[in-house]
């Protein structure tokens, strides 16, 4: 019976180690993109400019336009990435609302490049939301309207929470409000299934390696899941971006840090312990109202977080000054990149509607 017992733990090990390392050889979706290529495509040179800033300790680069004109009417589209990402994913909106004649910046969020790694592993999100926050004292930046997506949408909830009269308006991508996080998942329990990478994340070492072999096709991997349902190709605008993104991770740390987040987010049992006076804030964060008119748009296809998510974790209540949720045909995670247009239109009409609504 023992050898019975240890030929199935085998194959179970065996099944499990081909599920997370072998399954993802040879799946590099960015073969016929070369680093010279992305070198010359990430940004339009003539357009934007990439610029380093100094917030909380630590330096970070951001995209922005090159304005001919700016002034106090000047409106600023900020924008955050989420995970696996960099800020190079918004070219669409950042091209569209340039000429637009807004301001535009993308930053690069902590760990995502060596300057900004912090040396105390801090990745909590009120770290995270701090860097946001300091990013818009150090440039004066004024009349804000926020866009995040994956983590940047989480970030983006919880920063207008934290500074209810910054942003005029608020709009997320495909991660719903975190304050009804739990209850969304216990009523759709597959989102489990769908969120099985947040586990794995939580393994020291292993999915860090996990994440680096073989020209970091785990990324991939996560890309062609989550980006579509209906396909397991992505088109030539998203094998572009990964590209970038892969160029991202390759950076010294990059992973190590990114993984931090998960291993960070918000903890369910936050107060049974006397937490920290940051784990009590970042949990009333979570919490909060979301005082400023948000935007929330999710893919139909989405593979990572499932539009039905929404249904359950939007309460208006949470929203004194109006939301609206968005749910695209024809796209999944990244749905500001496989319907671009269509995304960069509705932000758009939702600025103009809502720029004036006062502050609470």
């Amino acid at each position: 019976r023992m050898k019975v017992g240890v030929v199935v733990l085998a194959v179970i090990v065996g099944l499990v180690w081909y599920k997370i390392y072998y399954q993802i050889y040879n799946f590099d979706q960015t073969l016929g993109v070369t680093n010279e290529d992305m070198k010359k495509n990430r940004y339009d040179a003539e357009l934007f400019e990439l610029k380093q800033v100094n917030l909380n300790g630590l330096r970070f680069s951001y995209l922005t336009n090159i304005l001919r004109e700016e002034t106090d009417k000047t409106e600023t589209m900020l924008f955050l990435h989420g995970f696996p990402d960099d800020l190079y994913s918004f070219s669409s909106q950042m091209s569209f609302f340039h000429h637009k004649n807004f301001k535009v910046i993308s930053l690069s969020l902590r760990g995502y490049e060596p300057s900004s790694q912090s040396p105390q592993q801090e990745y909590m999100l009120v770290d995270l939301v701090s860097d946001v926050l300091a990013l818009v004292s150090e440039l004066q930046l004024k009349r804000i309207h926020l866009v995040g997506h994956d983590w940047g949408a989480i970030l983006a909830y919880l920063a207008q929470t934290k500074s209810p009269n910054t942003f005029l308006t608020v709009t997320t991508i495909a991660v719903p409000n975190p304050t009804h996080f739990i209850s969304a998942f216990i009523r759709y329990p597959y989102q489990f299934i769908n969120s099985w990478y947040i586990f794995f994340i939580q393994i020291p070492v292993v999915s860090e390696n996990w994440l680096n072999l073989y020209n970091h096709s785990a990324i991939d991997k996560l890309w062609v899941d989550w980006y579509s349902t209906k396909t397991n190709k992505l088109p030539e605008i998203a094998t572009q971006q990964l590209k970038s993104v892969k160029m991202t991770f390759s950076n010294n740390g990059v992973v190590e840090n990114a993984v931090q987040y998960y291993r960070q987010f918000q903890n369910p049992f936050a107060g049974i312990f006397e937490p920290s006076d940051k784990v009590k804030e970042q949990k009333q964060l979570v919490e909060g109202k979301r005082p400023r008119p948000t935007l929330m748009i999710t893919g139909l296809d989405d593979g990572c977080m499932d539009h039905s998510l929404y249904d359950t974790a939007t309460k208006e209540e949470d929203f004194p000054n109006g939301f609206q949720v968005l749910k695209l045909e024809d796209a999944g995670h990244w749905a500001h990149i496989a319907q671009d247009q269509q995304v960069n239109e509705q932000i758009l009409a939702w600025i103009k509607s809502k720029r004036s609504v006062p502050f609470l």
